[in-house]
């Protein structure tokens, strides 16, 4: 299947980078957490114009 064997070359052409995420405990939370933060405000914000005149 091709789609298998695309994702095995992706695999191993990423192979150290993801071994050294599993070894480090390295993720994406924080920047996921940042960008939830945001969209709150935003969504919070919504109607919001003009702060001041």
């Amino acid at each position: 299947m091709p789609v298998f064997v695309e994702l095995s070359k992706k695999i191993r052409r990423h192979k150290e980078a993801i071994i050294a995420t599993v070894r480090h405990g390295l993720s994406n939370a924080r920047i996921e957490s940042m960008n939830n933060k945001i969209k709150v405000m935003i969504r919070k914000a919504y109607g919001f114009r003009k702060l001041f005149n």
